[in-house]
This record gives C-alpha cells, structure tokens and sequence, in this order.
C-alpha cells in the first residue's frame, strides 16, 4: 500500500481540526488558519510520529506534512506517492530530529550559522512561542542571506550581460569579415551568387542589397524589390579592355536601371579599398557631386504636411468646403511646382524621376483647378485642388490615398 492510498483511507477518527501556519495570497505575508489534518500517529498506530500531520488537498495537488508545535508549521510538501513504510521511516527520521519546540529552535540557529534561507512561516512560530530574540536574529540573517542572494543574481546578470555583447561583438565582427570576403570578390572579378543573409540586427536581406545600403546607393524602392527577388548574382565579362561588371536575373524582367548602380557600388567598393586609377577617383568625385545635387535638388521640392483623415466627419468636412468654394484655375507656372510636390508626396524618391514625370504632364497641361498623379510602383495617389472659399480665401486642398489611409492637407495660396 502507498502513502496516498493509506490516507484515502484513513478513519474518521484520525482527522482532526487544527491550528496552521499559512500564507496569504501575496505568497509572502503569514496568518493562521484552521484546517482539517491527519493524525499519521494515530494512521500508523506508531507514536514515535506524534505531532506529525498530513493535509489531503485535491488529486494532483499532492499531501503537506505538518509538524504541531502549536500551531502547526508545514514540513513538506509531497507530490510523488512512496510505499507507506518507506514513508513511515522517513516520518520517524525526522520526528526523531524535529521532537520538541527547541529542537525547532536549534534548527533556527543552525540555519543562521550556515547561511541558509529563513521561511517567514518559522519568523512567525519563533514569536508565537515569544522568542523574540531568536526571531530578531533569524530576520536579519535572512536580510543577509537577500541581500547576497541579489548581489549574486546581480554579477550573474553582469556576466550573462557580458557574455551577451562579446558574442554580439563576436557576431558583428564576424559578419563584417563576411561581407569583406564579398567586396574581395569585387576587387578579384570573381563571379558570385546574390545569397539571402540575415545582419546582425536580425533583418533579412541578400548581399547585394546589403552591400548597396553599406555604401548608400539611393536606390527606388522598386529596384530594391528587384535586387532581393530578381537578381540572381554577379559576374564579370572578358571585354578587349579586361573584365567588365555584368549580372545575372532569375526568369521574368530583367531591371532596366540596376546596371548603373551596380557599377556605382563596384566603384565605391574599389574606392574604399583605395584602388581607384585617378580617372576612376575623377569619375568617382563627380558622381558624387552629381548625388549631391541630386539631394538638393530632392530637398528643393516642399514638402507636403499631410494630416490622416480619420472618421467620415473629415470627409463631409472636406466635400463642404468644396461645395461652398469656387475652383481656381492653377497656372501652368505654378502647376509645374505642384506636380514636382505631388509626386514627392507620391513617395518618388528620385528627383530625375520626378523631373521627368512633371515634364511628361506639362507638355500636355491645360489650365485647371485639379491635378492628380499616380505612382504605380505603390498605388499612391495624390491631388491638388485650387479653391476660393466663400470668405474670400484662396488655398489649395491637398489629398493622398494609399494602403496606408487617406491624408488631407491644406495651404494658403499667396
């Protein structure tokens, strides 16, 4: 027979209502409680278990031992079944140690002497009993005993932190000598294949994309989704003059503009390395100064300051102003400067691109109250709408739809 079979079987006789020590529900305060126990002396017909009591709680929950030393402190808490002798002998094992009150007592001492963890339950039986002095004692060794548990768990979090950015360190170090050996193929011509990687901050991405952002190629979204899906890998091809840069795409379309960047990276790369002919350092330079005014030439156009439209209130707000407004016709000096703002707001990040897209609608533009664009790279559409309202003012009623939501903005026309 097991222990847990012996209990369920216990007489009725041997259940008795007594005093425990227990905690409250913030797992750390202690009240005392009434609660029907086992008498195991009385389960085993053996007194050398005297004052030992077991607790039945729910099947799964296991059996807490308790020893009276009134009230009644928990010894243990059982959750694997033993044989029922088996357990008797540990019972009388540690009624033999645990017999009186200053045998618990002597226990106390023991633990403070070593170091060890002082429950709050046996805090609470010191003082019940008016050892106050023990208790005293006991309270501060436990104050100890947290304190050098939390300056251990500290110089473990030091350490685990440590450990956390050397392998960082390690990660970033050996990822920059990958991608060295990549630029090493670009020095040497020798042909690889565009491979998915993962940096170390976690994001995915392949190597040519990497090695375009490294060296901050402002490449259009849409030959950034190319780079990562169509582009197979790099190669060179034999030319009367050497080898010449060259890549390779997987079926579908081929990019019509990805030739120029990946001869700019190629020569950033060689750059870097300091293995540029003067020619190509000219060349180089002038590139540069060329994505420079670029740059201006991006930031020249003004910006847009959309706000999201966010309820149906904004919309019928919106179609009333329009409705109680006359349309202005927007000359074709100023429509020119409202496309290049359109198509910026339109997420077009090339200035040539936006220069070449305004001038295409020039040639065809006929004075109106309305411009609309469309970037269909990203499904971005953006209008303009020249009003004059009914109290005299003139202004422009910008619009933007996308996936994203739709945006409003409004300006005073000088």
């Amino acid at each position: 027979m097991t222990f847990f079979e012996l209990l369920k079987i216990a007489d009725n006789s041997a259940k008795e209502i007594k005093t425990v020590i227990a905690y409250k529900a913030d797992g750390n305060s202690v009240k005392t409680v009434k609660k029907q126990l086992v008498n195991l002396a009385a389960v085993y017909n053996d007194n050398s278990i005297s004052g030992l009591y077991a607790e039945v709680t729910k099947p799964g929950n296991g059996v807490t031992i308790y020893k009276d030393f009134d009230p009644c402190i928990e010894v243990q808490t059982l959750y694997s079944d033993y044989p029922a002798e088996k357990m008797l002998t540990a019972l009388q094992k540690y009624n033999n140690n645990m017999r009186t009150f200053s045998d618990f007592e002597s226990m106390i001492k023991n633990a403070i002497a070593e170091n060890q963890f002082i429950k709050n339950d046996a805090l609470y039986l010191l003082e019940a009993h008016g050892n106050f002095d023990l208790s005293q004692k006991a309270k501060q060794a436990k104050q100890e005993f947290l304190r050098a548990r939390e300056e251990e768990h500290k110089k473990e979090e030091e350490q685990r932190e440590a450990e956390r950015k050397a392998k960082k360190e390690a990660g970033k170090k050996a990822f920059e000598k990958f991608i060295a050996e990549y630029e090493q193929k670009f020095i040497n011509k020798q042909a690889f294949s565009n491979i998915e990687i993962e940096t170390p901050e976690g994001k995915e991405t392949t190597i040519i994309s990497y090695l375009c952002q490294k060296y901050g190629l402002n490449i259009p979204l849409k030959t950034q989704g190319w780079i990562k899906t169509g582009c197979a890998g790099i190669t060179w091809n034999e030319t009367e003059n050497g080898k010449k840069i060259a890549y390779n795409y997987y079926r579908g379309k081929d990019s019509t503009v990805f030739y120029d960047y990946l001869q700019t990276l190629e020569k950033a790369i060689f750059e870097t390395y300091g293995l540029l002919t003067e020619e190509e350092k000219e060349e180089a330079d002038k590139q540069k100064a060329e994505a420079e005014e670029e740059k201006t030439l991006y930031n020249s156009v003004e910006k847009i300051d959309f706000e999201v439209i966010r309820a149906y209130r904004d919309e019928y707000d919106l179609h009333i102003l329009i409705k109680q407004s006359e349309p202005l016709t927007i000359s074709k000096a100023d429509a020119e400067g409202i496309y290049k703002r359109l198509y910026k707001a339109a997420g077009i990040k090339d200035y040539k691109q936006i220069e070449k897209k305004t001038k295409a609608n020039m040639i065809l533009y006929t004075e109106n109250s309305i411009i609309n664009v469309e970037n269909y790279s990203n499904g971005i559409v953006c209008s303009c709408r020249a009003l004059k309202g009914k109290n005299g003012k003139s202004i422009y009623l910008f619009r933007k739809s996308s996936k994203k939501g739709n945006y409003k903005a409004i300006e005073d026309i000088a």
